[in-house]
């Protein structure tokens, strides 16, 4: 008589290989959309139609086309030059879902939070000290976007550029 193999089962019902290929699946949808997006900003083009761009230009030169240069207009023109940290983070999503953990550790809501306030913290700070250093030039408004110039204007302002530019930079490395 042949005999029955049990099938080894995580805790969420699948078995074991159902669940790597499903944490092997989401590297490579997260992966895929970190590189289309990372090809977006790298292809933008200030004349191409966007949300903040009233261009009818026929041609989009965009290399992901349409939806790649409104996605860029919408990043660039809202965070400038630290948008690409956009397609890190995706890129950072996909590889934490795929790892196979030793021992699972559930994420708490205050463990989540805390990452968040982290990329928060740390795109808003970049923002902010690209567009007090860095040459708009190829951006429709500062390097670091509307937020950037707002945040860092306003800290400018209370505290001049070196001031500023120093707080900013610990900010930076804290988060």
């Amino acid at each position: 008589m042949a005999r029955a193999t049990k099938i080894k089962q995580s805790e969420s019902g699948l078995s074991t290989q159902v669940h790597t290929a499903l944490r092997e699946g989401a590297l490579y949808v997260f992966s895929a959309l970190s590189l289309i997006l990372t090809f977006a900003l790298f292809t933008y083009d200030s004349t191409d139609a966007g949300p903040f761009q009233a261009q009818s230009g026929d041609e989009i030169k965009n290399g992901v086309g349409a939806v790649g240069a409104w996605i860029a207009d919408l990043l660039f023109t809202s965070f400038g030059r630290p948008a690409y940290l956009f397609s890190i983070m995706i890129f950072s999503v996909g590889w934490i879902l795929s790892r196979e953990r030793k021992k699972v550790v559930a994420l708490t809501k205050i463990d989540f939070g805390l990452r968040f306030a982290g990329f928060i913290a740390t795109l808003i700070t970049s923002c902010a000290l690209s567009a007090l250093h860095f040459s708009p030039e190829g951006f429709s408004s500062s390097a670091g976007g509307f937020i950037g110039q707002a945040f860092g204007n306003w800290l400018e302002g209370l505290m001049k550029l070196l001031g500023a530019s120093i707080l900013l930079f610990c900010l930076w490395i804290t988060s």
